[in-house]
């Protein structure tokens, strides 16, 4: 992060100039500029403005005021000195006196038969969730996508049919973006939906989006599925900053470790029914097609599946990583006008893709063989091979 090092907190600062903005081009660009050289200045207000961005001009920044945009100059206070300057690569000193260098033996540690027994849904899917067929107890999925390809549906049926298929486990649906309103007329194709339990974002009470989600997610559930990783946070993100002012507010990273905090405490049963919660977590994609989303979140993700469209315009499931395995890759699905069977997997074209995968291969191995005995038959016969043809 290159921080200014001659950066003070906002309150050493007035504002010397303000111009109004119809429009300013590269917003986003500003937003990660303002990140890395002003953090503490993220979405804190100065004189009823809201900095949200920081042009390459020396104290201008973007800011917002009564939904409208300005460009304003900030000019250090009279008397203001370095005192609150925020040092370029400043580290706390560490208290190292705890740390725990403690290892296991995976032959010491005791694990319930329980957390290998997958969540399946009996439908193909299952086989790009690992290779036992399933969602395995305890382990976190990213999926994303083409925009319209169906994401919402996709995932929220598959977490239905986890609880059709297994009445014993508990579900959840947190929906960041759907209403009751958006999901009811889906039922119709989706019937299914109607008895999923659903956490809608837009129904939480105002200032306690935070508080709310982490007690529903203590009572424990089996699979947790949020639409999107993204749009809850920045619900949460946005609902906790009405409620402080300035250095209290909370960056989209605060909110999306907080999250990520809570995947991993509800992965080791840390709820009131001891729970070992799964999550599949739809997520958005930057322009260049990745998913968005730290390091930290990266890390802490079993699997990864992204939904495309192929050329012809079809639609296929890909598998890009996932540390439980899987069966299935580059599995085509389409979504049929069947509430018995609204999703269809295209499981024959595996087993078709299979088959001539195999038939290659073993045509490959018979050539080998092939030119292995034409080798030993010239060599039977006196002649020479040149081993750099």
């Amino acid at each position: 992060m290159n921080v200014s090092k001659n950066l003070l907190e906002l309150t050493a600062y007035t504002i010397s100039k303000s111009t109004p903005k119809s429009r300013v081009n590269g917003l986003d660009r500003f937003k990660e500029n303002l990140i890395a050289h002003a953090p503490t200045f993220v979405d804190q207000d100065i004189e009823g403005f809201k900095i949200v961005g920081k042009t390459a001009k020396f104290q201008q920044y973007i800011a917002e005021k009564d939904s409208n945009l300005f460009s304003i100059q900030l000019r250090r206070l009279e008397g203001a000195t370095a005192s609150s300057t925020v040092s370029r690569g400043a580290v706390p000193k560490k208290d190292l006196s705890e740390m725990n260098l403690k290892t296991k033996r995976l032959r010491d540690i005791h694990f319930d038969p329980a957390l290998f027994v997958p969540m399946k849904s009996d439908t193909a899917i299952d086989y790009c969730f690992s290779t036992e067929g399933g969602v395995m107890p305890a382990t976190n999925y990213i999926v994303i996508g083409d925009p319209g390809i169906g994401k919402s549906s996709l995932t929220i049926e598959h977490a239905a049919r986890v609880q059709q298929v297994n009445p014993n486990k508990k579900v959840l649906f947190i929906s960041g973006e759907m209403t009751e309103m958006d999901m009811k007329p889906f039922t119709d194709r989706f019937p299914l939906w109607l008895d999923i339990e659903v956490l809608f974002i837009s129904d939480l009470t105002d200032g306690l989006y935070m508080e709310s989600i982490e007690a529903k997610l203590n009572e424990g559930f089996d699979l947790v599925l949020g639409d999107s990783f993204a749009e809850i946070a920045d619900s949460i993100r946005g609902d906790y900053n009405e409620t402080v002012s300035g250095a209290n507010k909370k960056s989209y990273n605060d909110i999306e470790k907080f999250l990520v905090d809570q995947m991993v405490k509800h992965n080791k049963a840390n709820n009131d029914t001891k729970k070992h919660t799964s999550f599949v977590m739809i997520q958005q994609m930057t322009k260049g097609g990745t998913f968005v989303g730290s390091n930290k979140l990266k890390h802490n993700t079993t699997g990864m599946l992204e939904i495309r469209y192929t050329k012809a315009g079809g639609r296929t499931i890909t598998v890009t990583k996932n540390r439980r395995g899987f069966e299935y890759d580059n599995l085509h699905f389409t979504f049929e006008n069947n509430p018995a069977e609204p999703i269809h997997y295209d499981t024959e074209r595996i087993v078709r893709d299979k088959k001539v995968e195999e038939e290659i291969k073993k045509a490959a191995a018979e050539q080998l063989t092939d030119e292995a005995d034409t080798d030993a038959w010239f060599q039977n016969m006196g002649g020479q091979i040149d081993e750099a043809s």
